[in-house]
């Protein structure tokens, strides 16, 4: 009983080790910005991929609000690919570039009398109503423009930026952003206007330098 109760406490002191020490994360992008947050690129798990996020929180109903995440990833990182249905290494520098928006949902109210319960119920169907006009998104411009150390300017298409889109549309498919051919350590991106319904919104740059750092593992990811 003595000896189980050892290897318990011995696998116990490990994994406190383990998360105590970190996980080094190699070298990766880290976004600055006077604008966003910063958070992981992952929505669960904590890590290497670092994101910047913009909350649009000042758009027009039908739109609760509207948020962009913005992250860059150096030549070798995994990106699973829908063709080999596997993950693969990349081998350029990439940019992902994805809105998502939240679409406010219709309120329950409690009344009780007959004109509390009618004037209740005009409420919630025009709420209904505004939750139900789509979300369209679009751009000035379907390019960004990549800004080097050097202080060279390049124009980065972006297909999806063409027209505007829904960003709730399942079918609606944010593919990485070719950025250049190998790695590149320092350099900067500046977005055209984003317009949400028809309202103008302008997004910061981000500039991106190398990073080295470590994280707290996760064990359930």
């Amino acid at each position: 009983m003595q000896f189980k109760n050892l290897r318990v406490l011995k696998a116990l002191m490990l994994v406190s080790a383990l998360q105590l020490s970190g996980c080094s994360t190699g070298s990766y992008l880290h976004p600055e910005s006077t604008e966003g947050v910063l958070r992981s690129s992952s929505r669960t798990c904590p890590g290497a991929s670092e994101a910047r996020q913009y909350w649009i929180k000042k758009a027009q109903p039908p739109v609760s609000w509207v948020t962009l995440v913005v992250y860059a990833s150096l030549p070798g990182t995994g990106e699973w690919s829908k063709v080999s249905r596997s993950v693969v290494r990349t081998e350029d520098t990439q940019l992902r570039v994805e809105f998502w928006s939240y679409v406010k949902s219709p309120s329950a109210y409690f009344a009780v009398s007959k004109e509390a319960k009618e004037k209740a119920q005009k409420i919630y169907d025009e709420e209904r109503r505004i939750s139900e006009v789509p979300v369209l998104v679009s751009a000035s411009s379907p390019y960004i423009t990549l800004i080097l150390s050097s202080g060279e300017r390049k124009s980065v298409f972006v297909p999806y930026l063409q027209t505007a889109f829904d960003p709730m549309n399942r079918d609606m498919e944010f593919a990485p952003i070719h950025l250049w051919s190998g790695r590149l350590d320092d350099f900067s991106i500046i977005f055209p206007d984003v317009f949400v319904n028809g309202e103008k919104f302008e997004i910061s740059p981000v500039h991106y330098k190398i990073k080295e750092d470590t994280y707290m593992p996760v064990f359930n990811c």
